[in-house]
């Protein structure tokens, strides 16, 4: 069990650490606004992002992490999109359908020496 929640609190942390860099309006799950906007149940605006994930094991704390309210408590609006693989999320990433994307290193190594300018994140 205490494996499962350090998996799920690095995967939250990674997300988290993405959304920081990602900017974006205020979209949670809860009742539209005026501007479009939702609030929260705490009253507070969410930041909508998409996040491209592939179909493995290693994505469950991500999954983890939405159903047990982690991305919201930190005024995130986690939308998963699952994709095929990671060369299908790169390009996804690049061009702003994905704000992040959880992909297999074959697939990132190969598109930075190609010069697509991704940047990984990693936990501390």
């Amino acid at each position: 069990m205490r494996k499962l929640i350090s998996a799920v609190a690095a995967a939250a942390a990674v997300t988290l650490a993405l959304a920081g860099c990602a900017g974006g309006g205020g979209t949670p799950a809860g009742t539209a606004g005026a501007d479009g906007a939702t609030s929260g149940a705490a009253g507070g605006e969410l930041t909508p992002i998409k996040v491209g994930v592939i179909p493995i094991v290693d994505v469950a704390p991500v999954y983890l992490a939405q159903e047990l309210g982690y991305f919201a408590e930190e005024g995130l609006d986690v939308t998963l999109e699952l994709a095929q693989g990671g060369a299908a999320i790169v390009p996804s990433v690049v061009s702003g359908d994905y704000q992040f994307g959880f992909g297999n290193v074959t697939s990132q190594v190969l598109a930075i020496s190609q010069g697509v300018p991704l940047q990984g994140v990693r936990r501390r």
